[in-house]
C-alpha cells in the first residue's frame, strides 16, 4: 500500500471561545490532488496554517514522509519540502522573475571569493529559471519584470518557485479564483505536469466545478470536523454542498420575486483615467444589481468613487434624479 508524504491524524486546535479543528484526519499522496472543501470558518485556514507551520496544533499528530514532525515553522517546513501558494500572491512586483523564484536563496558565484562576497550568479539563475519553466510547460523570460505579468503569470512563477526547490508537497489556496477560462486550463495543465513529477497538491477552492475537475480525492470540512472523505470521481455537486452545509438546497440559485420601484440612483459616462471608462449604470428601488469581474477588474474603484471616495476625471451621479 502506497505510504502517504504528508498524514495529520487527530489534529486538534481550539482558540478562545471556539474549536477550530476536532479530530481531523488528513493526508496527502505523491501524484495527487487532494481537495480540500468547507464554507467560510469552517478550518480550511486552520488546517492549511499547521501544515504550513504558520499555526501550530494543541494535539494530534503531523507525520512527513514517514517521520513525526514536532518543530513547525514556515522556514522548516519549506526546508523539508512543503510549499504553499496563497491566494494573495507574494511576489516582489519591483523584481524580475528569477530574482523572485530565487528571493531568499539566490544561486551564488562558484568562484569563492566571488561567492564570499555574496555576488550571485545571474546566469546559472536564468539557467535554472528556463529549466523549471520547460519541465512545466511554462513560457516565460527569467528577465521580465513581475510588473509586466497577468495574475495568471504570477501564479505560475509562485508553482515555479515551489517546483525549483524540490517542493514535495504544494498548497494551493483558491487558485483560480482570478483567472478567466484559458488561464485556469493552463493553470490545470501544469498541475497535472506537477502530478507526474509525483508532487503532491492540496487544493482549497469554493468553485465545485473546479474541485471535481482536477481532484482525485475531496474532504469535507463542517464546523470543524472532517465529515467526508471521498473519491472525485464519485462526487456530485449537490452531495458536496450539503455534506458542505449540513442543509439540502431544492435550488442552488433561487428566483427571489420582489416589488420593482423607481429608479433611485444612476451614474452616467463614469470615468477615472487608466482605471474606468464611460461606466453607465442605475439602479431601482427593490432591485438588486451584481457587478462581476476578476480580481483587477476594478470593481471596488467604480463603487469608491461612486461613494465619493475615489476622484474621477468625468461623470455624473444622480439620486432621486437630483
Amino acid at each position: 500500500m502506497r505510504q502517504p508524504i504528508l498524514e495529520l491524524r487527530n489534529i486538534f486546535k481550539a482558540f478562545p471561545g471556539v474549536t477550530a479543528l476536532d479530530n481531523v484526519n488528513f493526508d496527502v499522496h505523491g501524484g495527487e490532488v487532494h481537495v480540500l472543501l468547507g464554507e467560510n470558518g469552517a478550518g480550511k485556514s486552520t488546517l492549511i496554517k499547521i501544515i504550513a507551520g504558520t499555526e501550530k496544533k494543541d494535539n494530534g499528530d503531523f507525520i512527513f514522509e514517514q517521520k513525526a514532525i514536532e518543530k513547525h515553522t514556515p522556514f522548516l517546513m519549506r526546508e523539508m519540502g512543503i510549499s504553499v501558494i496563497h491566494q494573495e500572491l507574494s511576489l516582489v512586483r519591483l523584481m524580475d522573475v528569477k530574482s523572485n523564484l530565487f528571493l531568499g536563496r539566490d544561486l551564488k558565484k562558484k568562484n569563492w571569493l566571488l561567492s564570499k562576497f555574496g555576488i550571485r550568479d545571474d546566469a546559472g539563475m536564468v539557467s535554472r529559471c528556463k529549466q523549471v519553466f520547460a519541465e512545466l510547460g511554462i513560457n516565460l523570460d527569467p528577465n521580465k519584470s513581475v510588473m509586466e505579468l497577468t495574475l495568471s503569470q504570477m501564479q505560475l512563477v509562485e508553482i515555479a518557485k515551489a517546483v525549483a526547490f524540490d517542493s514535495k508537497v504544494i498548497l494551493m489556496d483558491e487558485p483560480t479564483s482570478s483567472l478567466g477560462p484559458e488561464e485556469k486550463d493552463q493553470l490545470f495543465r501544469v498541475i497535472e505536469r506537477l502530478k507526474g513529477r509525483k508532487i503532491g497538491i492540496v487544493y482549497v477552492s469554493h468553485i465545485l466545478e473546479d474541485c471535481m475537475a482536477i481532484g482525485d480525492k475531496i474532504s469535507v470540512l463542517r464546523d470543524g470536523q472532517l465529515v467526508a472523505n471521498i473519491d472525485a470521481n464519485d462526487a456530485e455537486i449537490d452531495t458536496l454542498i450539503k455534506l458542505m452545509t449540513g442543509r439540502t438546497f431544492q435550488e442552488r440559485y433561487p428566483k427571489i420575486s420582489g416589488i420593482i420601484g423607481d429608479t433611485i440612483l444612476e451614474v452616467q459616462n463614469f470615468n477615472k483615467e487608466g482605471v474606468f471608462e464611460n461606466i453607465n449604470f442605475s439602479i431601482k428601488k427593490g432591485e438588486i444589481i451584481g457587478f462581476a469581474g476578476l480580481v483587477g477588474a476594478r470593481r471596488t474603484d467604480l463603487l469608491r468613487a461612486v461613494f465619493g471616495l475615489e476622484e474621477i476625471n468625468a461623470g455624473k451621479v444622480f439620486i432621486n434624479s437630483k
